[in-house]
């Protein structure tokens, strides 16, 4: 048989080859699209009537917990007299044992600093309680601007976040967020979706580094600057390991 007579007589078995393969990629994706694939998770945040209910943010689709509550009494005294005496409290950082205080020189010795040292180890001891880590990362901030004006997540853990003077932390519902666009103002789908903290709430959010909380980390920012003499007091605290 000649060259040319090999070549024509190979094609009936290529075009089987291709049929064969046609085919099940034919049912292959008849498969694929018989699958019921599972629903995207759908996160949420909720209020807690005691400090007890905090522990509701170690439910799996819960990436925010906010308590009510009253700055505590004592700190806004502090915080006029820092005003009094001219200094401002700013950047002060600090890695503490749960339950500890800040060391002396963290804080100016002003009326009403034992109240705010109560109120740091007792949310640091919180904190610890809920993720069970050996350190907490303190941190006060008086900020001139807001530090993080627009919507994102942390990549940290757990976070506990309360505002100690001035408006409190913002945050968006889960229906009311487009997480494709973070870090600019189209995020916020819908104005009715953004929710604002009152001064001395608790915050507790789940970071981005949670175990199983990847792409769902609570969305939230700074709130916009109001227009007022006061700074607004800032106190983060953070699971350290």
């Amino acid at each position: 048989m000649n060259a040319a007579g090999r070549r024509t007589s190979g094609w009936p078995a290529l075009s089987l080859i291709l049929q064969y393969h046609l085919i099940m990629n034919y049912q292959m994706q008849k498969r694929i699209r018989s699958l019921e694939l599972p629903p995207i998770p759908s996160v949420r945040w909720e209020n807690a009537d005691a400090f007890a209910d905090l522990s509701r943010i170690l439910e799996p689709l819960v990436n925010l917990v906010r308590l009510h509550r009253a700055v505590p009494h004592g700190i806004q005294s502090y915080l006029n007299a820092l005003d009094e005496a001219g200094i401002r409290l700013n950047c002060v950082r600090s890695v503490v044992l749960p339950g500890d205080p800040l060391p002396e020189d963290a804080l100016p010795d002003l009326p009403g600093r034992d109240a705010l040292q109560s109120e740091i180890q007792r949310l640091s001891e919180l904190l610890a309680d809920l993720t069970g880590c050996p350190k907490t990362g303190i941190r006060i901030e008086m900020p001139d601007q807001p530090m993080c004006p627009r919507m994102h997540v942390d990549h940290v853990t757990l976070r506990l976040i309360t505002t100690w003077r001035g408006p409190g932390t913002e945050w968006l519902d889960e229906a009311g967020t487009d997480r494709r666009l973070l870090g600019s103002d189209h995020v916020i789908r819908e104005r009715a979706a953004v929710h604002r903290a009152n001064t001395g709430d608790i915050l507790i959010l789940k970071g981005e580094r949670w175990p199983g909380n990847s792409g769902l980390g609570a969305v939230h920012r700074s709130p916009p600057a109001e227009g007022t003499q006061q700074r607004r007091v800032l106190f983060a605290c953070d699971a350290v390991w």
